[in-house]
């Protein structure tokens, strides 16, 4: 894997990984109900990539993802690398104020969650709330969309919340 040794980040052994091993499986889940080859590993990445940059998202930005441990959060976690952002994981288990505690702190300006873990607090801060697939996701195969419109940013509420 010659380009794996020129990569100087982890978008680009990433991308070098999606290019050797395009059709060898990447990801997987326990039961085999959802699998992704590197190739539509890179290609949910890349969409990841493109909804934050819709966002706001780019280098030196941190993006919070409050997910399950499925395939998207694989997808959303490489989507920021890509881009030259920092992401973080939030534990699944925290509560709603947990997770704007970290995400405060850690200057986060998109969150990245299940729906199931926002209440009402996270929409009455002004916070936008962005849908990020076509109701497919639980099967592996959603799509990340583009968010558009203005947000308010808060100091412990990320400007934008894509679920």
């Amino acid at each position: 894997m010659a380009a794996t040794a020129t990569a100087t980040t982890v978008g680009e052994l990433f991308l070098a990984a999606v290019a050797e091993y395009e059709h060898e499986p990447a990801l997987r889940t326990p039961d085999d109900a959802v699998s992704w080859t590197w190739g539509e590993y890179g290609r949910q990445a890349a969409a990841a990539a493109g909804a934050l940059t819709g966002l706001g998202v780019g280098h030196g930005s941190v993006v919070a993802c409050w997910l399950t441990n499925r395939p998207e959060f694989h997808a959303a976690d490489m989507g920021a690398a890509l881009l030259g952002a920092a992401s973080f994981s939030i534990y699944p288990t925290y509560t709603v104020e947990q997770a704007a505690h970290v995400v405060g702190d850690a200057g986060s300006t998109v969150l990245i969650a299940e729906p199931a873990f926002l209440d009402a607090r996270w929409r009455s801060a002004g916070t936008r709330i962005q849908p990020a697939s076509n109701g497919t996701s639980g099967q592996g195969r959603g799509s990340w969309t583009r968010g558009h419109g203005p947000v308010r940013a808060d100091r412990k509420i990320p400007r934008s919340v894509v679920t």
